[in-house]
C-alpha cells in the first residue's frame, strides 16, 4: 500500500501488487488517519481480493494486531458472501 499526501489537503491510498500495478485506489480528505484509510480502500474490493490476494503487505503505518484483524475479518466475510 502506499499513501501520498497532496498539498496536506488529500491522501491517495493505492493498493499495488507485487509487479506495482495498481488494484486499488481511494482519495479520501487529510484528517483520515492511514489505517482508516487503508480499511476504506479495500472496503469496495473486498470480494475480489478474498479470491486473488494470498498476503496483504504495508509499511510501519499498518502495523498492529487489532488492524491486521480488520483486514483480515473485512476480506474474509465478503469472500463469503460471493
Amino acid at each position: 500500500m502506499y499513501v501520498l499526501k497532496v498539498r496536506g489537503e488529500f491522501r491517495l491510498y493505492i493498493g499495488v501488487d507485487t509487479n506495482g500495478l495498481p488494484h486499488t485506489l481511494l482519495v479520501s480528505t487529510a484528517n483520515i488517519a492511514d489505517r482508516a484509510g487503508a480499511l476504506e480502500m479495500l472496503r469496495p474490493y473486498a470480494p475480489e481480493l478474498s479470491i486473488h490476494v494470498v498476503k496483504i503487505l504495508g509499511d510501519g503505518g499498518y502495523t498492529g494486531e487489532k488492524f491486521a484483524y480488520e483486514v483480515e475479518s473485512l476480506i474474509e466475510s465478503r469472500g463469503r458472501d460471493c
